[in-house]
């Protein structure tokens, strides 16, 4: 019930709150030296929550309008809840039946609604950063593969560079993630905007048609080891 009565009472005054509290030091009531003694749990969580109430960035009320947010509504709150007190290990079939079935619904509901073929695969991430991280990891052992080497085992050293096309507005962590893999952040190539609203590669000179996406050419896409971050 604390918790509970805490976030209702955090939520209510949501529409009306600043974002950024007007609080010189967040969390000044936890700072100090590692405590001699545990503190009782109810304790705990009432230091916590009354922190909370006045050094939290609004980031579920209307007027933060930074970074790209989910998770804040009710039914997003009760099921993160849920899933704590479930606390599955999710990872595979044998750890959580369930888990994976949910994740396998899931992903076919998201091919359905995006118009995805239904024989693709796909996984859940932690969130975007991750997604990219996961796609260009696909990516680096495709690229493996074209050149008879496994990167899993191998590594990329023997391998020509990987090369990496944008349009230009490349998010960071997608950077943060070629670094990480050891594509590297350097083998970006921006492409450039044609008249025909295709993009066009600075080094080979050929163009990519923005609307060649159908379900036509899935064999191609195939073909061409390409993937798709949603």
């Amino acid at each position: 019930m604390l918790v509970a009565e805490g976030a209702a009472r955090y939520l209510d005054q949501l529409d009306d709150a600043a974002v950024s509290p007007p609080i010189a030091e967040p969390g000044a009531a936890l700072a100090g030296p590692l405590p001699s003694k545990g503190t009782d749990a109810l304790e705990a969580v009432r230091l916590l929550l009354t922190e909370a109430e006045q050094g939290a960035t609004r980031s579920a009320g209307p007027r933060f309008f930074h970074f790209v947010m989910g998770g804040g509504t009710p039914a997003a709150v009760a099921a993160d809840w849920l899933t704590s007190a479930l606390d599955q290990i999710a990872f595979n079939w044998v750890s959580s039946p369930l888990a994976v079935r949910i994740e396998q619904i899931t992903l076919g509901w998201l091919k359905e609604l995006f118009g995805l073929p239904s024989d693709w695969s796909g996984v859940l991430t932690t969130g975007a950063t991750m997604a990219n991280f996961t796609c260009l990891a696909a990516a680096r052992r495709w690229w493996g593969q074209q050149h008879g080497v496994d990167v899993e085992a191998a590594g990329l050293a023997s391998l020509p560079p990987v090369p990496v096309l944008s349009s230009g507005h490349i998010h960071a962590s997608a950077l943060k993630a070629l670094a990480e893999l050891g594509i590297g952040r350097a083998q970006v190539r921006t492409l450039t905007p044609g008249p025909d609203r295709s993009t066009r590669s600075p080094r080979a000179g050929g163009s990519i048609d923005r609307q060649a996406h159908g379900p036509g050419d899935r064999d191609r896409h195939r073909r061409r080891g390409q993937r798709r971050r949603v």
